[in-house]
């Protein structure tokens, strides 16, 4: 059964400030946020107008707050699918329900495919030294590569590995072939975003190994490797390709090890319980940042734990559930979950005021 929600849930500076609740009867919520696409930005959404419903900019200012109240009844929409404008992130996205062939319905209706827009995603959060990598591992073949964490939030290219692979079949083709904005991969390049997933090294690749189709970002190395043959895998390397049966992966963190900066916590809610912060939307767009914490769930969780991973004003909720770079999932993850677990960064403290 459901308990109900914290009544101090973590807030966005765009979010109706208004407690979570549900209705204990009922366990089905038709509308996620998981359940969402990103349409275009403000200035190209004329062409998809008049095709679905756009929910009232003024109540639904961010796919939260639309899922939220469309679960509750507070706003209807007579179809399986509507548009949402997130005023914060300048952005349209299609919401769409749970139900098979909702999202079918509402890429043929405003007359777009999925991989399109993906693919318009990707290009409009390349920066100059990034380029664009797509692949389909429905084919059978692996990606071909192995990587190393080079930080707590990109993987670095190592070396393709022997035998065939997407990345090399990928390089290899024609001159006509190659789309503005796309690049040949190389070893020591940087992979920084999988499937719209970035911030997080784990994510990328949980992304990797769990998707047939990937829309990859990555940024190009400085230097030019010194070898860019193919290679086994060195002790400490992650093959993206191992399958992991949808469970989540722990190999990236025991062949890797654990960034001395990150630590995690896990909090149960229970009746009437909050967890007790403030957050802010962090300067990358995809993290949380604590700004002040009170009684509550993380109080307690300080009271209990030691020094290295209590809690502090400055610090980044950078996953939440598995859900990295993503402000909108991650908040949602904080308000509908009972069990929480959260990976966070240590930050500066801020000065006092």
């Amino acid at each position: 059964s459901c308990q109900r929600r914290s009544q101090r849930a973590l807030q966005l500076p765009d979010e109706s400030g208004q407690p979570q609740t549900e209705d204990p009867s009922s366990d089905k919520r038709p509308w996620a946020i998981d359940n969402s696409i990103e349409l275009c930005v403000e200035g190209e959404e004329e062409k998809y107008l008049g095709k679905a419903l756009l929910l009232d900019k003024l109540l639904a200012s961010s796919r939260a707050t639309a899922v939220r109240m469309l679960n509750e009844g507070s706003i209807s929409c007579p179809d399986s699918f509507c548009l949402v404008h997130a005023t914060s992130l300048g952005k349209y996205y299609i919401l769409f329900q749970g139900r098979p062939g909702s999202k079918s319905e509402a890429l043929a209706a405003l007359g777009v495919t999925e991989s399109e827009l993906l693919l318009n995603s990707c290009r409009r959060r390349l920066e100059p030294d990034d380029y664009l990598v797509c692949v389909d591992r429905s084919t059978g073949i692996t990606i071909g590569v192995s990587v190393i964490r080079e930080s707590d939030e990109t993987l670095y290219i190592d070396a393709f590995l022997d035998g065939p692979g997407l990345v090399k079949d990928w390089n290899a083709r024609p001159p006509e072939k190659w789309q503005p904005n796309e690049g040949q991969v190389n070893p020591g390049d940087l992979i920084i975003e999988v499937n719209g997933a970035r911030g997080s090294a784990n994510a990328l690749v949980e992304e990797c190994r769990l998707h047939k189709v990937l829309f990859m970002i990555l940024r190009r190395s400085k230097e030019k490797p010194a070898d860019a043959e193919a290679k086994p895998a060195p002790a400490g390397a992650v093959n993206v390709d191992r399958q992991t049966s949808g469970e989540p992966s722990t190999e990236v963190s025991l062949n890797m090890g654990a960034s001395v900066r990150e630590y995690s916590v896990e909090v149960q809610k229970r009746e009437g319980s909050a967890l007790g912060v403030d957050v802010v939307v962090g300067s990358d767009g995809g993290t949380l940042s604590i700004d002040g914490i009170g009684p509550g769930l993380i109080a307690e969780w300080n009271e209990q734990s030691p020094e290295e991973k209590r809690v502090r004003a400055g610090d980044m909720i950078i996953e939440v559930n598995g859900i990295a770079g993503d402000v909108d999932r991650m908040v949602e993850q904080v308000r509908l979950g009972d069990d929480l677990r959260m990976t966070l960064r240590r930050g500066k403290v801020p000065d006092p005021a």
